[in-house]
């Protein structure tokens, strides 16, 4: 029997996009960071960022039972005044948009480099972007019910990845298991708590989700398990291929998806894992292009968001085909400028937010005494 739609996302939408978005980090570009930093113990990294995160996604969603009705864009032009608040979004706004990018770009790279090498690069950024573009217009709900549908796929072929591999896995190359030194680790994790940032701009979905407690329940249920997937594949990742070694393999998960064997029938089950492979990024990066629209047509007022999702993936596709070195460029942008620098910014929004919110309520509070004496 097919349920009736309020055009509302529950828990189970929310927790999927989170887990496809977030969990898709384990196969760009984002381990080669990761394992620079932590070594042998880079498995540790996702853990303690998991918990330093907890500490602003608190605050936000504090902030968003308290105000019920808003989103983020509202909240921050609420709390921060009418430039200020311009301000915050529009650095938000260019921090995804150059995000999606630069995170297409780094997948283009990857299927040009190990699958699809002849391909001309436009024709995979055209792909991509046109299978995100599709999916995004068909509206937030459409797209969130695709999350959930096709989740259960994804982290089963994962699953069963790890199973069938773990013969050939060496528990001692998690040793010494703090790598380079339990403080270096800790401030790793705070620089790359960034890579969850995804927690705070799912608030820009808040009004479209069905109740605050759905919300508050998707976050801290997804949060909980993307830690749990990122520490263990980062763990099989050092002992299937150790460290340093690891550090020499540009795509750490798709070499590992080449080193299946089961039976003697299919030789190569790459194939496979590339088909759902492709399939999240697309709706990763339709979920970013819904990010940007949504911020757009929240500053501006705009009713009908949906005529902004071409612009928007024709910019990114333009920006994404801009670096010539792409490589070099694209670690400097996205790991150093938006993941060390930017995106530090926007996970410290809610703290902001929330220290302003209380402080003007108590001057208010202070003023309306005052007022009151006289």
């Amino acid at each position: 029997m097919i349920q009736p739609t309020d055009g509302k996302l529950g828990t189970r939408e929310l927790f999927a996009m989170l887990a496809l978005m977030v969990g898709i980090k384990l196969s760009d570009g984002t381990p080669m960071i990761l394992i620079e930093a932590g070594m042998n113990a880079t498995w540790m990294i996702p853990i303690l960022s998991g918990l330093i995160v907890i500490i602003p996604l608190l605050f936000l969603l504090s902030l968003l039972k308290e105000h019920k009705d808003k989103h983020l864009v509202d909240l921050t032009f609420t709390i921060m005044g009418k430039y200020i608040g311009f301000l915050f979004c529009l650095i938000m706004l260019a921090a995804i948009v150059f995000s999606n990018a630069l995170n297409e770009r780094t997948t283009v790279n990857i299927i040009s480099t190990m699958f699809f090498p002849k391909t001309p690069i436009i024709a995979i950024f055209l792909f991509l972007i046109g299978g995100s573009f599709a999916i995004a217009k068909l509206g937030l709900e459409a797209t969130g019910r695709t999350s959930w549908l096709i989740l259960p796929y994804i982290k089963v072929v994962l699953f069963l990845l790890f199973i069938f591999i773990i013969l050939d896995i060496r528990v001692e190359h998690l040793f010494p298991i703090a790598g380079p030194g339990l403080d270096v680790i800790v401030k790793e994790s705070f620089t790359y708590q960034t890579i969850y940032f995804e927690f705070i701009l799912l608030a820009l979905f808040f009004t479209s989700t069905r109740t605050e407690k759905n919300f508050r329940m998707a976050s801290l249920f997804g949060l909980a398990f993307v830690v749990m997937e990122m520490a263990v594949t980062y763990a099989y990742f050092v002992m299937m291929f150790d460290y340093p070694s690891v550090r020499e393999i540009a795509y750490p998960f798709q070499q590992l998806t080449r080193m299946l064997e089961v039976g003697t029938i299919i030789t190569s089950y790459e194939g496979l894992f590339l088909g759902f492979w492709i399939i999240t990024c697309v709706l990763r990066f339709a979920l970013y292009l819904l990010f940007s629209v949504k911020i757009v047509a929240y500053m501006f007022n705009i009713q009908d968001y949906k005529p902004l999702l071409l612009p928007l993936a024709t910019l990114t596709l333009l920006i994404g085909l801009l670096p010539e070195n792409p490589t070099d460029t694209t670690y400097f942008l996205r790991d150093i400028i938006l993941l060390q620098f930017i995106w530090q910014f926007i996970m410290g929004l809610p703290i902001i937010l929330w220290i302003v919110s209380k402080a003007k309520g108590y001057f208010h509070a202070k003023n309306h005494s005052n007022l009151t004496i006289k």
